[in-house]
């Protein structure tokens, strides 16, 4: 997705996402041994594709976090949990900013200001760079 026309696309690719009569659910599984504050841009950014790709409006991001437990006899605290996180636009600009503050560091690496073609990214394979 081109988020942005001063900055290179940007690539992902969402665990789930559900539909039903124009309506979306974009959702990221997140696996761990507790619960941890997560970041919700990556839903931002699926959701602002979808918005792209279908027209639409109706669209709520979720965290699903599932608790890694080694021993399910001894569970005493929740394994699963869902919690919502808002996709709305308004989040959009912080996100190029932190994009663009992000791909300025890269570029500072990289004096090119381009990735270096690998032949471990699915996008440079696609485009030839390594036939």
């Amino acid at each position: 997705m081109d988020l942005c026309r001063s900055l290179p696309p940007i690539i992902g690719v969402p665990d789930l996402v559900l539909s039903q009569n124009g309506a979306f659910v974009v959702v990221d599984h997140k696996t761990s041994k507790t619960f941890k504050d997560l970041d919700s841009a990556q839903l931002v950014l699926y959701a602002e594709h979808i918005r792209h790709d279908h027209a639409t409006n109706a669209i709520v991001g979720a965290f699903d976090e599932y608790r890694l437990v080694p021993d399910l006899s001894k569970i005493k605290k929740p394994v699963f949990r869902r919690t919502p996180v808002s996709v709305d636009r308004s989040f959009l600009p912080a996100l190029i900013r932190r994009y663009r503050n992000a791909w300025k560091s890269i570029a500072r690496m990289s004096p090119s200001r381009k990735p270096a073609p690998s032949p471990d990214c699915w996008q440079c394979n696609s485009y030839g760079f390594w036939r």
